[in-house]
């Protein structure tokens, strides 16, 4: 009690300061609030995305392993990676700044229909009309394949995914794909199972 007094004093403060107060606040009061620690060392968010951004080579793994050296020298207890970049992603989403992702040569194409339609003239009729428009892309070298086919069967997505493996010279080891109906024949919660001809034209060309 005596030790609370002198504090008391030395912060100048009266029974006339605490008297209306609770006993908790009161003792707040004199005590002074506690320092607030950090439990996990802090992120530099604008530091990685100006790495990420200036080396287009960079990797979140070896920014992470940085972050961890720094606060294991400061004493401070780092995130774990999943959550390092689950916390960056929320920094970007805050600011409206993109996230840049780091793609490899010939890993991954992106293939899909166009959202919209392309109109086009028969030059014997003068006939219109609108057709299809399938896109592939290779996000590391940016290259694209564009062309329109006459509806959007299983068989013209076939065709259109093996002319873009013609115009590209090659597969990508993945083929993703935005939500192709034709492709799938049963798709639930627990499993999802491809067409029996799409999974057969996977396989031809070494594709997942």
């Amino acid at each position: 009690m005596q030790d609370i007094v002198q504090l008391a004093k030395k912060r100048d403060v009266g029974w006339k300061d605490v008297e209306d107060l609770a006993d908790a606040e009161a003792y707040e009061l004199v005590r002074g609030k506690p320092e607030q620690v950090e439990p996990y060392a802090p992120i530099d968010y604008k530091k990685i995305y100006d790495e990420m951004t200036r080396d287009r080579t960079m990797k979140m793994t070896i920014l992470w392993e940085e972050y961890v050296i720094e606060a294991v020298e400061s004493d401070k207890r780092p995130y774990q990676y999943s959550r390092f970049c689950e916390k960056y992603h929320v920094w970007c989403d805050a600011n409206d700044i993109a996230v840049i992702r780091r793609y490899i040569a010939a890993d991954i194409g992106g293939f899909d229909w166009a959202g919209k339609k392309l109109t086009i003239c028969n030059p014997d009729t003068g006939e219109l009309a609108d057709v299809p428009v399938f896109v592939a892309c290779l996000p590391y070298s940016q290259y694209v394949f564009v062309r329109a086919y006459p509806d959007m069967t299983m068989e013209s997505w076939l065709q259109a995914a093996a002319d873009s493996f013609a115009f590209f010279g090659g597969c990508p080891r993945i083929v993703v794909i935005d939500n192709l109906r034709t492709g799938v024949t049963k798709h639930t919660s627990e499993e999802i199972v491809l067409n029996r001809t799409f999974r057969e034209f996977a396989e031809h060309y070494n594709v997942a």
